[in-house]
């Protein structure tokens, strides 16, 4: 018993000395391979009881939410000796619960203030402890559990009008946004993120810095999910930027949202920044959309497609397709000599740059393509539409050809389809396409 001797007996001088830090790290559940949970283990099968053992410890010292604390943190202990989540869960929930009541109930400011880190300690692994027991089973039960849970801590701190509380805010917000990526309920996390929006909410507030990046990190992720890519990268650039150095993982995490929402945007990341967070799987996607490779660029998509649906940035690496085909026919446009004497482009031009890059389509499909990329703004341009009555093509006779010109004024058979175009992608020229099998 000498381990759970040695817990109990740094719990009681991290509370008698009134170190919130330190009492915290009692609190860490050691989920590497550890002699206390054993130890704790042993001492119940030899008829100890731990709520008992806790209590005889802390008597005098401690109110008795705070005992019930302690017990249920042993027995939580027990139960992971056994391999047991879902006795961890359930008493890791009593601990948490019990230790709300410890802090509802306090009212110095500093006392608080004290109370909080270990709050924090166990909103994490009631989080963690939820989703290894739902590991395998149908449904979220834990989960749904440790949600609510977790919903009316933050209630609870959020009235709070003294506003000591109000620290542990972003991390109990951050443990939801984590509950609900796992429960596939992310626009739910909204409603917290409008509520830490308020300008009242967390004003004088003095947050921790780390809080601060975990919670910007899992913002970028929801407007991520929510196809606002400018909040995104706003998010994910602070988490970026204000993560320590050293933390590579942490970096390397918040890259694998980062990097996808700025290609979306036009910022490509250098080979240098990739290999020194190990990110070498996006090395394909931006040499191919920097030089036009369409062929390499679906490669690389291709080869690591697994990983990107598990990263969940797969969707947005997808809509990168369409600046890989700007460059493509930004080169096509270059390579054929075409200039501000001679601003088209025949179809059967693109047609040969898209077999090249072992992608056959048929002269409908680019044109489909030419046509969205100029109504979402990546070429700048306009599409006329005319017929073609001296077309001697037998499948093109009486359709209609898509044109884009890039000096001459719109004509006069123009339809009114002219769009604007994104700031960053101004030096894209325009293109005129044309029948691929006469001089239309």
């Amino acid at each position: 018993m000498a381990q759970l001797q040695q817990l109990l007996g740094g719990v009681l001088q991290a509370w008698s000395s009134g170190d919130g830090h330190r009492l915290s790290a009692a609190f860490i559940l050691p989920l590497r391979p550890h002699p206390l949970p054993a130890d704790v283990r042993n001492a119940q099968s030899n008829g100890h009881d731990l709520d008992a053992l806790a209590a005889g410890v802390l008597e005098g010292q401690a109110g008795g939410d705070f005992v019930e604390t302690v017990g249920a943190y042993l027995q939580a202990l027990s139960a992971l000796a056994q391999g047991s989540w879902e006795r961890v869960f359930a008493q890791l929930h009593r601990a948490f619960d019990a230790y709300s009541k410890t802090l509802q109930g306090a009212q110095d400011p500093d006392f608080v203030a004290f109370l909080l880190p270990t709050l924090k300690v166990l909103a994490r692994h009631l989080n963690l402890a939820a989703t290894r027991a739902d590991a395998g089973a149908e449904g979220f039960k834990s989960l749904r559990k440790a949600e609510n849970t977790l919903k009316n801590c933050f209630t609870d701190m959020l009235k709070d009008r003294s506003g000591a509380r109000k620290p542990v805010l972003l991390c109990i917000a951050a443990q939801l946004f984590q509950v609900y990526s796992r429960m596939s309920n992310i626009p739910f996390a909204k409603t917290l993120v409008n509520t830490l929006k308020r300008p009242t909410t967390l004003q004088g507030v003095q947050q921790v810095k780390a809080d601060i990046i975990t919670y910007n990190y899992h913002c970028g992720r929801l407007f991520v999910f929510e196809d606002q890519f400018q909040e995104a990268e706003s998010y994910l650039g602070s988490a970026f930027e204000g993560c320590h150095k050293d933390a590579v993982g942490n970096k390397r995490r918040i890259l694998a949202y980062l990097v996808p929402v700025r290609i979306l945007l036009g910022r490509m990341p250098t080979d240098r920044l990739l290999d020194k967070y190990g990110l070498p799987h996006f090395k394909g996607i931006c040499r191919g959309i920097r030089t036009g490779n369409l062929r390499l660029f679906e490669q690389a998509l291709a080869d690591n497609q697994e990983l990107f649906i598990r990263q969940g940035n797969f969707l947005i690496l997808e809509r990168t397709r369409k600046l890989c085909y700007r460059t493509l026919f930004r080169n096509l446009q270059k390579a054929a000599g075409y200039g501000p004497e001679n601003t088209r482009v025949r179809l059967g031009d693109c047609e040969a740059a898209f077999r090249w890059m072992n992608c056959d389509s048929e002269p409908e499909q680019i044109e489909c393509i030419l046509a969205n990329l100029i109504h979402k703004g990546i070429i700048k341009g306009y599409i006329a539409h005319a017929q073609v009555s001296s077309c001697t093509c037998p499948h093109r006779q009486g359709r209609a050809v898509a044109q884009l010109s890039m000096y001459s004024p719109l004509p006069q058979c123009c339809l009114s389809l002219f769009l604007s175009f994104s700031p960053f992608l101004s030096f894209c020229p325009f293109l005129f396409v044309s029948c691929r099998d006469c001089s239309c």
